[in-house]
């Protein structure tokens, strides 16, 4: 499928997320091997001269759905990837961020429900990629061989490329703030496992002061979607 249109290997994606999120046994080398191929595809792309009318206009949809197929298998833990994938999971990751990143922002009036901020974040490549980058970490916590999956509570202290991804996230003060505050907002209590004192060093910037709508996302996110309030964080909330 590598070599196809990229409308073509994103249905093939779709549907094999909707496999992964049923339990379905994946044979996950070569499935890896087809998102390794998809990133190096849309660096490369500089348009199809031979484009028919209902192809995909550019690449974005089909990273956006290798994103979504990658973080259902994630979510799974130890019942999604195998963990002797450990090191190409992490660099696809990585990988699928960056070229989320490069690509073009969306525009303002296509922002969605912001009465659901998460639900509607996670509909974005940008915030599908932040989500995914939090379940990377869930995924290694469940790896009992992994230096996270032996001190989960040290995990971010053992992700420097994770922890600037976020950082640098939530430097965003924009409009656009909005969507990786609704997603880590949504997974507060996972953040304050995973690295309370790097939290616990962001939460001025997750809720950042005077912004009400950068602050709303991040609330609605924790309230609306999180496990429960984090009790030990109470005094900062």
């Amino acid at each position: 499928f590598a070599g196809l249109r990229p409308i073509f290997i994103r249905h093939v994606l779709d549907g094999m997320r909707m496999a992964t999120a049923s339990g379905a046994k994946i044979e996950w080398a070569p499935c890896l091997e087809l998102l390794a191929a998809i990133i190096e595809r849309s660096q490369a792309a500089q348009g199809d001269p031979f484009s028919v009318p209902g192809d995909d206009p550019d690449w974005s949809w089909t990273v956006q759905s290798a994103i979504g197929w990658l973080a259902s298998a994630l979510s799974r833990g130890a019942s999604g990837v195998a963990f002797v994938h450990a090191p190409l999971v992490q660099s696809l990751v990585l990988a699928l961020y960056r070229r989320v990143a490069s690509l073009p922002a969306p525009a303002e009036s296509q922002r969605g429900d912001r009465k659901h901020p998460y639900v509607a974040a996670i509909q974005t490549a940008r915030g599908a990629a932040v989500d995914l980058c939090v379940l990377l970490v869930f995924w290694q916590s469940k790896d009992p061989a992994s230096a996270i999956g032996q001190a989960p509570r040290e995990a971010f202290a053992c992700s420097p490329e994770l922890r600037s991804i976020l950082e640098g996230e939530l430097a965003d003060r924009s409009s656009a703030g909005w969507l990786p505050r609704a997603v880590l907002g949504r997974y507060l209590t996972w953040l304050f496992h995973f690295g309370e004192n790097w939290l616990r060093g962001q939460i001025a910037n997750l809720f950042p002061s005077g912004d009400i709508d950068l602050v709303a996302s991040a609330w609605l996110g924790h309230l609306q979607n999180d496990s429960q309030p984090v009790g030990d964080l109470m005094d900062r909330l």
